[in-house]
């Protein structure tokens, strides 16, 4: 034990002897300091050099360890950058987004997109989910704080949010509401909420607004005695985009689809993002701090949508990361992008409230010849192209399986779709049948159909070309070319194809087409007024056909100037009785409507339905947490955002 201790005393004295001795130690003339001091002056600049490079690797390896780069990383991208497709110009130009308005839905997806982020409805429908893989209509509430029913279908009072401002500070009320429903109606356009509001009346009540169907056209209040009309579909038809009273002064309806109101051109909405300016190739928003859900807390604090002429373009800037996501309908590039590492592929649920279809064009001229191609005028020649189609082989092979058959106007998930119409039914040998009825036979020297006259069963398919829209005409083509029908896609084969202003300027527009490919939305409820009833033929009404059912139905009303029993097409009655009957009481009833409709359209077949899409959301893999489980379009890919986080 004593040697122990003595040699710890030992070793305390040197220490003390040490530090003692410090300034010579590091400081005096035989110090190491002193000494390499010296060294350090003789090899100026060497030194000076290797001083330098040896500082730069050990800031850069600090910069770049985990833990900083992390932090660098969650507080310099809170910007998510959003690829969009705007196109190109004559000049092959990247195409700007000069408006943004939320009243009339814009063919621009990347317009719905911005729109969808800076303004909210009153409430949105969407699907539920129910029992036996069933679905029915639930609301999601947004301005709106309570819905009171005081007639189903017919009368409503809208209780409001009081903690909303707009963007710009000024708080949201009633009037806003009012306001925008006024200018909704008075503009006339061709889209249903603009239709139905115009037989609404609506009144403030307090923080309130209460809307009810017009006893008469004259009527002036939701007060006024006697039986209010329904609407099955009222919630839905008013679930318009709510615009600020203070900024809509200059909307007209000669300007209301331009960009000359100032709001078109600087946005204000109630949303979670508002506009905060427009750049060369980009739209920029930002976080809405004054955004009233309170728990809407989201990483993403500005999104920048940066245009870019074309998918590839813009997938190309998602795989050299220049962009962190991009969402699409094409299955384009679906495989390829799969293989990259560093990009996910988050793909939608199937969107049951859009179809596409092969619209056939029935319209007449004034003499009663038909317009478009005279073969498809039979409806048995409809129905042959219907059971030609294999469309589980037509989505695995010119779609990459990114769809589902559309089973009619009303999907299969909604309790009012008949189970015993079959608007997907592949039967090549019926179609083959229906053909050979219809007058058009194939003999062995002939690849395509003929008549007695010896003309060839024919017909032209436009379409909008993209390689998604062409794999799938081709497909359709070779289909149809099985039982000997010939299809004409040249016109689509021109290196720029056919823009949707082309399609619909030249072709929709003025009726000249035999047949065109065509996609569109509906609504959750059954109500298909705007797209079968002949009064909606009309572009840009959405009877796409020109469509008049064959059968017809005795009603009363008015021939030469007199009451008289006359024929209205059995569709239309249909329609306008199903979507006017109180959807809780008389649900049996209206059922049984959309079960005769679906019937009616079958045998007709003025369209020949293929498939409801899906979408896909690439996304580089710093972006987490995306969940496309609830959304009903493109454009509500966004709704979770508050949950997005970039990470490294």
């Amino acid at each position: 034990m004593s040697k122990f201790l003595l040699l710890l005393e030992k070793l305390f004295y040197l220490a003390r002897d040490f530090l003692w001795s410090y300034p010579d130690l590091f400081l005096g003339r035989e110090s190491l300091v002193f000494r390499l001091s010296k060294i350090y002056k003789k090899l100026i600049p060497l030194s000076h050099i290797l001083v330098s490079f040896s500082l730069t690797i050990l800031i850069i390896s600090f910069i770049t360890s985990t833990p900083l780069r992390l932090y660098i990383t969650l507080n310099r991208e809170k910007t998510l950058v959003e690829g969009v497709i705007t196109g190109a110009n004559e000049f092959g130009e990247t195409n700007k987004i000069t408006s943004i308005n939320p009243i009339i839905s814009s063919s621009l997806q990347a317009e719905r997109d911005i729109v969808e982020l800076i303004y909210e409805p009153l409430l949105k429908v969407v699907f539920k989910a129910q029992p036996g893989d069933k679905f029915d209509q639930e609301f999601r509430l947004y301005l709106a704080k309570e819905i009171n029913t005081f007639a189903t279908g017919a009368e409503y009072q809208i209780v409001l949010r009081d903690d909303v401002y707009w963007h710009d500070g000024t708080k949201f009320s009633v009037d806003d509401v009012i306001a925008t429903f006024d200018l909704v109606a008075s503009l006339s356009t061709p889209n249903a909420n603009s239709q139905v509001l115009s037989q609404m009346l609506w009144e403030p009540v307090g923080n309130s607004i209460r809307i009810c169907t017009k006893v008469t056209q004259q009527s002036k209040s939701c007060s006024e005695p006697g039986e209010k009309p329904f609407f099955s579909n009222f919630l839905e038809l008013i679930s318009v985009k709510i615009l600020p009273k203070h900024k809509i002064g200059d909307i007209n309806r000669a300007n209301f689809d331009s960009s000359i109101p100032e709001i078109f051109r600087s946005p204000i909405g109630t949303g979670p993002y508002k506009f905060s300016g427009v750049s060369e190739n980009s739209v920029n928003l930002t976080y809405n701090d004054l955004y009233y859900q309170k728990d809407f807390k989201p990483g993403i604090k500005s999104i920048q949508f940066k245009f870019f002429k074309s998918i590839e373009k813009a997938l190309n800037a998602l795989k050299a990361s220049e962009i962190h996501s991009f969402a699409t309908p094409s299955s384009e590039f679906k495989r390829e992008m799969s293989s990259f590492p560093n990009i996910s592929l988050n793909v939608s649920p199937v969107l049951y409230n859009q179809y596409w279809a092969i619209y056939i064009n029935l319209r007449k001229d004034p003499l009663g010849n038909p317009i478009g191609s005279k073969a498809l005028q039979d409806p048995k020649v409809r129905q042959a192209l219907h059971y030609a189609l294999n469309r589980e082989e037509m989505i695995s092979i010119s779609m990459d399986s990114l769809g589902k058959p559309a089973s009619g106007p009303i999907p299969s998930i909604s309790s009012f779709f008949n189970p015993e119409v079959d608007f997907s039914e592949y039967n090549i040998k019926k179609a083959e049948e229906l053909l050979d009825e219809a007058g058009w036979y194939r003999f062995s020297t002939n690849k395509y159909r003929v008549n007695e006259a010896g003309e060839e069963l024919y017909f032209k398919l436009y379409f909008v070309d993209s390689i998604d829209r062409r794999n799938l005409a081709n497909y359709i083509k070779i289909a149809y070319e099985r039982v000997g029908i010939k299809v004409d896609i040249s016109s689509n084969e021109r290196s720029f194809g056919l823009t949707l202003q082309e399609l619909n300027s030249q072709y929709l527009n003025k009726g000249l087409f035999d047949a065109v490919i065509y996609g569109v939305s509906t609504f959750i409820d059954p109500d298909r007024f705007e797209l079968f009833h002949s009064s909606q033929s009309k572009y840009p009404g959405l009877n796409i056909s020109g469509y008049i059912s064959s059968e017809v139905s005795k009603v009363v009303g008015q021939k030469n100037g007199k009451k008289d029993v006359v024929d209205v097409p059995k569709v239309d009655k249909i329609l306008e009785e199903a979507r006017s009957l109180d959807p809780v009481e008389l649900y049996n009833i209206r059922k049984d409507r959309y079960y005769e409709f679906q019937k009616i359209l079958h045998k007709d077949m003025p369209l020949v339905f293929l498939f409801h899409p899906q979408f896909i959301y690439y996304t580089n893999k710093k972006v987490v947490n995306v969940n496309l489980s609830r959304v009903n379009s493109i454009e509500e890919r966004f709704l979770n955002i508050s949950d997005f986080i970039l990470v490294e």
